[in-house]
């Protein structure tokens, strides 16, 4: 038992001594950075700390500055045609589907109009017999010198053979047989498709829809604080959740001007051109609204902009003469002014604090960064070794 134990204690000093000398070992292999702004930075004493980090930066330049505002919205159609029955009979062709685009007075749908045939010939025999008993009810009147004589018994002949009354059943036939056969009123694409052949439909039975999607329409719904900056014909960029990787422009076609009272907003329609139909009417968007323009201002990208210690800063790449892109990264304290989702201003500040223009911001990469990290600007970091 007592060997057991003195072994057991000869083992917990080894131990002991190996993790002092362990400590040592990393206390002289790690060195401290103070950062700018009193931050201390501990960083290993390994070699490939002193590589450079790969960073993306782009030039700070003097620039106008597009103000905007965001909203959601959905997408419509510039016109919707419900196409319906005008006449009772049963479909024999139906022309097109769903999708499809058809242009203006492109057939759709055949309906049997074997009966309205025969009731337009049978309108115009009527029509026929009643020019002839008129005909006959006036032929000595051109001998009659009284023009108002000659008139008044010309009406009383029409009425009695009835050939107004035959005329206009005959327009009415001739209208019935042309409603046995249903064209898109507007070029556009089809949609909606309630029918099929052999089936039989009565007047006012719903057909089918024709959607002019070019250019589509878009509903916005701003804010009723940001609506007062907006203007008609002022330009926007449309992206839909739908179709990602894509931003569409357009233009501010018209703005309500009434408030709805529950949501506090205000319906705003863009105008996207849409030729390939790629937009389709429902499709949820977001919509980016161009307000005003700030002329000659100092603009970065918003995704420099870092915040430390409650204080938005910015980290500028200084080249130190290697012709490899190397350079340090320098910290620097910024002033934030207008800006945008993707672009901000960068407003004059002290000295040491601010960037000037010329100089190369960090884009990407500089997040875990400290004052004066060599760094090596490449044009893509995915791309870098």
């Amino acid at each position: 038992m007592f060997t057991r134990r003195r072994h057991l204690g000869v083992a917990g000093v080894l131990l002991t001594v190996a993790a002092l000398a362990a400590g040592v070992s990393v206390a002289r292999h790690n060195k401290i950075t103070r950062e700018a702004g009193g931050d201390i930075a501990i960083t290993s004493g390994d070699s490939t700390a002193d590589l450079p980090m790969p960073v993306e930066g782009i030039t700070a330049r003097r620039s106008a500055l597009t103000l905007t505002v965001i909203a959601s919205g959905q997408a419509e159609a510039r016109r919707r045609f419900s196409l319906a029955a005008l006449v009772t009979s049963r479909v024999t062709t139906l022309g097109v589907r769903e999708g499809q685009t058809v242009h203006a007075g492109a057939p759709l749908v055949e309906l049997e109009a074997t009966d309205y045939a025969l009731a337009l010939e049978e309108a115009r025999a009527r029509l026929s017999a009643a020019e002839t008993q008129f005909r006959e009810l006036v032929i000595f009147d051109e001998r009659l010198a009284d023009t108002v004589v000659r008139n008044a018994r010309a009406t009383a002949a029409r009425a009695k053979s009835g050939l107004d009354v035959a005329d206009v059943a005959v327009r009415r036939a001739e209208l019935d047989l042309s409603r046995a056969h249903v064209v898109a009123p507007s070029a556009g694409q089809v949609a909606n498709v309630r029918i099929v052949p052999g089936q039989w439909v009565r007047i006012g039975d719903p057909l089918l829809e024709v959607l002019d999607v070019d250019p589509i329409r878009v509903e916005a719904q701003v804010l009723e604080g940001d609506v007062t900056q907006l203007e008609r014909g002022r330009g926007a960029a449309v992206s839909f959740i739908a179709l990602p990787g894509r931003t569409f422009g357009g233009r501010v076609e018209s703005i309500n001007p009434l408030v709805d009272p529950q949501a506090r907003t205000v319906r705003v329609t863009v105008s996207i051109p849409n030729p390939n139909g790629r937009i389709l009417p429902g499709m949820y968007a977001r919509i980016v609204l161009d307000t005003r323009v700030l002329q000659d201002r100092l603009v970065i990208p918003r995704r420099a902009v870092l915040e430390r210690d409650h204080r938005t800063l910015v980290f500028v790449y200084a080249r130190d003469g290697s012709a490899n892109g190397e350079g340090r990264a320098e910290w620097r304290y910024v002033a934030l002014g207008a800006g945008t989702d993707s672009l901000v201003e960068i407003l004059p500040g002290p000295p040491g604090e601010g960037v000037a223009p010329g100089e190369i911001v960090l884009t990407d990469g500089q997040e875990m960064l400290i004052h004066g990290a060599r760094t090596r600007l490449v044009t893509s970091r995915a791309a870098a070794p």
